[in-house]
């Protein structure tokens, strides 16, 4: 299981533990997972209409994220693949902004974000770094000419970066050895 995760539940439990009640502690952590995929849903679709994006996709998509079942029952389950579908979401999302806008490989907020973005996912997910790898080949081909490097360079630099601080992470917490199977496993 994810350190990150594990710790991110374990907070919410000892905040629940200090208000005198594991049930407020519970809720506070699923309305914290609601309002992280609520503000990606709400980045997205903000983002897509700035730049330009037909106002009826934009409300067909904001009909998508609200009133499609799934989104609202995977809001509330404690299971750790909540927070990073929202951040493997909006990495998706930052790389097809790439693939159509090949400048924004120079804008360096934006690779940050897109950087951010994966590593999170990563520290969320052992084995979203071994789909990261596998996408590589995917990227050169789909990528725009301007974009493949950066489209590949940042994407092996959230792997390392995510595998580094995965074990600052575990180390930091002095946690055990995880599972290989765990890791290597496609969810």
């Amino acid at each position: 299981h994810p350190p990150l995760h594990t710790y991110y539940l374990g907070w919410f439990y000892t905040l629940g533990e200090k208000l005198r009640s594991h049930n407020v502690g519970f809720a506070l952590h699923v309305l914290s997972q609601m309002l992280v995929l609520a503000v990606v849903f709400a980045y997205i679709i903000y983002d897509l209409r700035q730049n330009g994006c037909n106002a009826i996709w934009c409300i067909a998509l904001f009909a998508i994220f609200g009133f499609f079942p799934v989104h609202s029952l995977l809001a509330i389950s404690c299971t750790k693949d909540i927070l990073f579908s929202g951040f493997f979401v909006l990495s998706a999302y930052q790389i097809y902004r790439l693939w159509f806008a090949p400048e924004l490989a120079r804008k360096l907020g934006f690779v940050i974000r897109l950087f951010l973005f994966m590593v999170l996912a990563c520290l969320f997910r052992h084995n979203f770094c071994y789909g990261l790898f596998l996408f590589l080949p995917f990227a050169f081909v789909f990528a725009k000419p301007g974009t493949r490097l950066q489209t590949g360079l940042v994407i092996v630099m959230c792997c390392v970066c995510s595998f580094a601080s995965y074990q600052v992470v575990k180390s930091a917490y002095r946690d055990g050895a995880v599972e290989s199977r765990e890791m290597l496993s496609i969810p």
